[in-house]
């Protein structure tokens, strides 16, 4: 009797430990399975960013593309080493430059601009004074009150000529004084509206004593070559004016790239200095 229960309590005891183990056993089990599935699912999470990161792939609707004005084309080939490079000039067509000088020899008397000053066409830029200019005048007021003493000589006789009163060589004298002096007068006309000078006042009396220079050109003032008192000889440049809104780009362009070269392109320059 004493050894069956000897014997039941030791089965008894294997029984308890037997069930104790088990829970632990499954326990542990599930616990290595709930780490394993997160972790799974935590590589899963980061293979996926991974690979959107390495595609850089933005998907669009028609709509979305429509809405935002994307446009699609076909891929062509194109030609990028059209440019050229050349060297050049910035240049003024000679009418846009002007270098004036006097057509008679003076003194500067004044200088009514600077370099850099905008000037219009007809302004004055200096005076010049010379007794040669103030001859010129009193030469014209002679010939021109003798023009007119020989205007009336020559209808006079005219008329007697005509009517048979006067001879004819009388008359042809008249006439080839009254010519030429006609001429000269015309000559220093020509002369005197050269040097800018109003010859209906002269004609009245009037004596100018210095000669206008004048710009023939609207622009800037690029060089004044004088000073005051200077002695200026007929044709030395004086001053030079240039319009600079005419300004532009003398191009040398090498044989081999004229085929390059079409009307309209757009040009893209830089200046040295």
């Amino acid at each position: 009797m004493k050894n069956i229960l000897l014997v039941g309590t030791i089965l008894f005891t294997l029984m308890f430990m037997s069930c104790n183990d088990a829970p632990k056993s499954e326990l542990g089990h599930n616990k290595n399975e709930v780490v394993s599935k997160t972790s799974k699912t935590e590589e899963d999470v980061h293979d996926k960013e991974g690979h959107g990161e390495e595609e850089g792939v933005v998907e669009l609707t028609m709509q979305q593309a429509e809405t935002i004005g994307l446009e699609t084309k076909p891929l062509e080939e194109r030609n990028l080493g059209n440019n050229i490079k050349v060297t050049g000039t910035l240049e003024l067509f000679p009418q846009d430059r002007a270098n004036i000088s006097p057509f008679v020899g003076g003194n500067v008397r004044s200088i009514n601009v600077i370099e850099g000053d905008r000037v219009q066409e007809g302004q004055v830029l200096a005076y010049l004074e010379h007794p040669d200019i103030i001859s010129l005048q009193q030469e014209f007021q002679e010939k021109n009150g003798e023009l007119v003493f020989l205007k009336q000589d020559f209808e006079r006789k005219q008329i007697l000529y005509n009517k048979g009163v006067s001879s004819g060589k009388e008359f042809q004298m008249a006439q080839s004084k009254f010519r030429s002096t006609t001429s000269s007068v015309n000559a220093i006309k020509s002369k005197l509206r050269l040097l800018g000078l109003k010859i209906d006042k002269i004609a009245d009396g009037q004596i100018f004593s210095a000669v206008p220079i004048i710009t023939p050109i609207s622009g800037f003032v690029d060089e004044v070559m004088v000073n005051l008192g200077d002695y200026v000889a007929p044709q030395t440049k004086m001053f030079t004016v240039s319009d600079n809104s005419k300004l532009h780009v003398d191009l040398i362009v090498y044989e081999k790239d004229i085929s390059k070269v079409k009307l309209d392109q757009q040009i893209f320059f830089t200046v040295a200095s």
